[in-house]
């Protein structure tokens, strides 16, 4: 496939998971967080399981789209659920060392998780979507233990939850307008987007042949990338005292900008380093931002909040795949590496404009 063609693949299959994303936090909060990450995690496996089992394009894509789905009722519902199991204070930083030591976790099993599929793979390429498939199941007995609080019951008619829903879906996107809220959309539309395409999608396969790496040595430069990045996060959850939003923020954003710009030439194996700033700041920013919108929202809507801003962050990759596939098919992908870092300057001069305007804003919204 080409590059054009995996930016459209990309983009039809995301687009799915982006219009699942909104819906699902409002489902969360109105039928239990637990039970919606639990129903999420067996549409993981079941699509995890019709991709390895797959013989045809439709049959991939129905897989595909199974998995995307259950992904993103899962987004936001398990933050959701545990900072409230967990009873974090909006003011401590409990939650933001508790997030840093859980992505520490997922980093190290993720390097695991490469090392071993990649030798599943040789073996046959199905067996990695397999042994994918049980970890899902094996996360949704995980939670089997942990309930929902009590709730009043919901005699309203189908027509009537639904029309709920959706005034849901829309106070939430309000939400995001209030004072305490949208000063965080231009860091997570501009930056956090961004990052999102370089850990997940068509451009990180274009960094890598750009810098002239091949299929193995690619595989290690990710291994690599990961192993650092948890040192990265050690230093985090250890320093995270003297790190405050603004710090991490912009420091995030203006290295990431450095990258993109440095990408334009052709760095050759240095170019491991553009990669290690993307996945690096990737997994530094998001326990920052995970605390600020936890501190800042109502605990009834928490989940809904969390869904909108993950949908604002697919959404900026949804647009970026078929674009930057196109770019570089077409050898511009240049425009991109000089237009993007323009676009982080002008979040992060929004991010602080607002910010110094809401300085008496409370935390909770």
């Amino acid at each position: 496939m080409s590059d054009q063609k995996k930016g459209l693949l990309d983009i039809l299959t995301f687009s799915i998971g982006l219009l699942a994303e909104i819906p699902s936090g409002v489902i969360a909060d109105a039928f239990g967080r637990a039970k919606i990450c639990r129903f999420g995690h067996v549409l993981n496996a079941i699509g995890l399981i019709i991709l390895a089992s797959s013989t045809s394009s439709l049959h991939y894509q129905i897989g595909i789209t199974i998995h995307v789905i259950g992904m993103a009722l899962v987004s936001g519902a398990d933050q959701a659920l545990f900072f409230d199991k967990l009873a974090f204070h909006p003011e401590s930083l409990s939650w933001r060392r508790l997030a840093t030591r859980g992505y520490q976790a997922g980093l190290i099993a993720a390097v695991m998780s490469a090392i071993i599929g990649g030798l599943f793979y040789t073996v046959n390429p199905r067996i990695p979507f397999s042994v994918d498939a049980i970890a899902f199941f094996s996360a949704y007995l995980l939670l089997r233990p942990i309930q929902d609080p009590p709730s009043l019951p919901r005699p309203n008619a189908v027509l009537v939850e639904i029309k709920q829903h959706i005034s849901e879906i829309f106070r939430g996107f309000a939400a995001f307008l209030s004072p305490t809220l949208r000063l965080y959309i231009p860091i997570i539309v501009v930056v956090q987007g961004l990052f999102y395409a370089a850990d997940w999608g068509t451009f990180r396969v274009i960094l890598l042949d750009r810098f002239h790496f091949d299929p193995f040595q690619g595989s290690i430069v990710i291994a690599t990338v990961i192993l650092l990045t948890v040192a990265v996060l050690h230093l985090m959850h250890r320093f995270a005292d003297a790190l405050p939003e603004q710090f991490v923020f912009i420091g995030v954003s203006v290295i990431a900008a450095i990258g993109l710009l440095l990408s334009i030439f052709d760095l050759g194996r240095w170019g491991w380093f553009v990669i290690f700033a993307l996945y690096a700041g990737d997994l530094a920013l998001r326990p920052v931002i995970s605390e600020s919108l936890n501190a800042r929202v109502a605990p009834a809507n928490r989940a809904t909040m969390l869904s909108v801003a993950s949908f604002l962050k697919n959404l900026t990759y949804v647009a970026l795949s078929p674009i930057l596939g196109f770019l570089n098919s077409a050898n511009r992908l240049h425009y991109f590496l000089l237009v993007w870092p323009l676009l982080i300057g002008v979040a992060i001069i929004t991010y602080l404009t607002s910010k110094r305007r809401c300085e008496s804003c409370a935390l909770i919204d």
